[in-house]
């Protein structure tokens, strides 16, 4: 790889330049750090994918904002404090949407309790499969494999090569469809 003209230069230079708009030292300072961001980002993220779209969102942002960013420290602590928090900001959100999906869970859970008695009757037995055969494919098989079988999200999922998320979310889809369904019988 050529050398660049900004390989000796100060990281403070640098900035400088980059605050001023300059390409090549955007570069150079890309060149100088992804390689360490992505390892710190990895170490904790433990993800190929999610490591580099941090340490692209974090020079995606030093570029989008190059004009107005105070660097108060040395640029490569700057950076790796821009790669914690977007790790840490990831984690919280992910964190909140395990905790939604159980939220969806145990509301379908309840929804599933509140419709065993009617599947206990005769009747309310014949009328369900019958609601269930008006569901699309997919979501079919889920609630089949999940009321006829009794298999868990994750067997349900391995058994049509489809991720827990989507069995829940076709799962809770389903219910609330079978309700409807069910209302009027």
């Amino acid at each position: 790889m050529p050398l660049s003209v900004f390989d000796n230069i100060p990281d403070e230079f640098l900035l400088t330049k980059v605050k001023q708009s300059d390409k090549e030292a955007f570069v150079a300072v890309y060149e100088r750090y992804h390689k360490v961001l992505y390892v710190v980002s990895y170490r904790y993220l433990k993800e190929e994918g999610r490591a580099k779209d941090v340490v692209q969102d974090v020079f995606t942002t030093l570029w989008e904002k190059r004009e107005s960013i105070q660097v108060n420290t040395r640029l490569k602590s700057y950076l790796y404090t821009m790669v914690r928090n977007r790790i840490l900001n990831l984690i919280k959100r992910e964190k909140r949407m395990v905790l939604s999906d159980w939220e969806d869970e145990r509301e379908t859970l309840a929804d599933m309790d509140n419709l065993q008695p009617a599947i206990e009757d005769n009747h309310w037995q014949k009328s369900l499969y019958e609601a269930i055969d008006k569901l699309p494919k997919q979501k079919r098989l889920v609630c089949l494999l999940k009321v006829k079988e009794g298999l868990s999200n994750k067997e349900v999922a391995k058994k049509l090569n489809i991720t827990e998320h989507t069995v829940k979310k076709h799962y809770t889809q389903s219910l609330a469809r079978l309700r409807v369904l069910l209302k009027t019988c």
